[in-house]
C-alpha cells in the first residue's frame, strides 16, 4: 500500500515536471492588408512535434466585373460622346 502511494506521488510529481517544461501552444496572428484595411486572424493550434506545418490558403476576388457590363459602360461613353459631338456641332453651325 505504502509502494503504491509512493509511486502515486512519483507519478505526480513527474507529470507536473512534464507540464511546467512544455510550453503551451501559441496563437497563429495573421494581419493581411488591403488598401489600408487590416484583417487580423487568430487561432489556436496545436501541431505534432518536428512536423512541418502546412497552409493551404484559398484567395479569390470578391468584385468581378461581367462582359455585359463592360459593354454596357463602354456603350454608355459612346452615347454620351455622340450626344456631346451632336451638341457642339449644333452650336457651331448656329453661330
Amino acid at each position: 500500500m505504502k509502494l503504491k502511494i509512493l509511486q502515486l506521488r512519483i507519478a505526480s510529481r513527474l507529470v507536473q515536471h512534464q507540464r511546467m517544461t512544455v510550453p503551451a501552444p501559441q496563437a497563429i496572428i495573421l494581419s493581411l492588408p488591403e488598401e489600408g484595411t487590416i484583417y487580423t486572424f487568430g487561432r489556436s493550434v496545436q501541431v505534432a512535434e518536428n512536423a512541418p506545418l502546412e497552409l493551404d490558403l484559398a484567395f479569390d476576388l470578391q468584385l468581378r466585373i461581367h462582359l455585359w457590363q463592360t459593354i454596357l459602360v463602354l456603350l454608355l461613353l459612346a452615347c454620351f460622346a455622340v450626344t456631346l459631338t451632336l451638341v457642339t456641332t449644333r452650336q457651331d453651325a448656329t453661330q
